[in-house]
């Protein structure tokens, strides 16, 4: 992409090696590869450098030479490895500001230069609702903690929809029933159907 778009290309890394135990071992890693994030990335970078060590026959092309902009998506310890490889740090955690005020310090207070950048370079990540209301607002992001809390444990991104709410602060009906007459519909359907079973069973 680097290639085709020059200068327009930025490459987030992280430490994560999936959300869920399914995910990893498709990817071939397990939970403690993260703490070997820091030889990762050096190796990673260095098939763009053309100075990594591991493989000295083996050269990476297109991305040899090439400079995508590399940013350390980070919050603990990688905020650390960023400043000690000399890199551009993304962070967020709006939630608890002195936390992540700790981590900014932490990076800028040990940064070293180097050939992607020769300053502390911080970018603020964060979710952001904007509606008349807090209340309105806080509905906003409900699909979005929905869909995250989803792919966190099933291994899959759903897209959540969410209903909006009639003047009287109720969920409006579907396909013109209401929420009461589907509640019935559904167990009058559950007890036809363990009618059915029971007399099966006796037969």
């Amino acid at each position: 992409m680097e290639s085709l778009f020059p200068g327009r290309i930025d490459m987030g890394l992280g430490r994560s090696v999936g959300f869920t135990e399914g995910v990893r071992r498709a990817l071939g890693r397990d939970k403690q590869d993260a703490d070997d994030f820091a030889e990762q990335l050096r190796q990673l970078l260095g098939w763009f450098t053309g100075e990594q060590t591991d493989h000295p026959q083996v050269h990476a092309h297109p991305a040899e030479g090439l400079r995508p902009a590399p940013f350390v998506l980070a919050m603990g310890s990688g905020a650390t490895i960023a400043a000690e490889q000399g890199l551009p740090l993304v962070i967020g955690d709006l939630s608890d500001p002195d936390r992540m005020q700790r981590g900014i310090d932490t990076y800028r207070d040990g940064f070293r230069p180097s050939r992607w950048a020769e300053h502390p370079y911080v970018v603020i990540s964060g979710t952001v609702a904007v509606a008349a209301t807090t209340d309105q607002a806080r509905s906003l992001l409900i699909p979005e903690a929905g869909s995250a809390a989803y792919s966190r444990t099933r291994g899959s991104f759903r897209l959540w929809r969410r209903r909006p709410r009639s003047k009287r602060g109720r969920w409006p009906a579907r396909n013109g029933r209401t929420t009461k007459t589907r509640c019935a519909a559904t167990s009058t359907a559950r007890r036809r159907r363990w009618s059915r079973n029971w007399r099966r069973s006796w037969r």
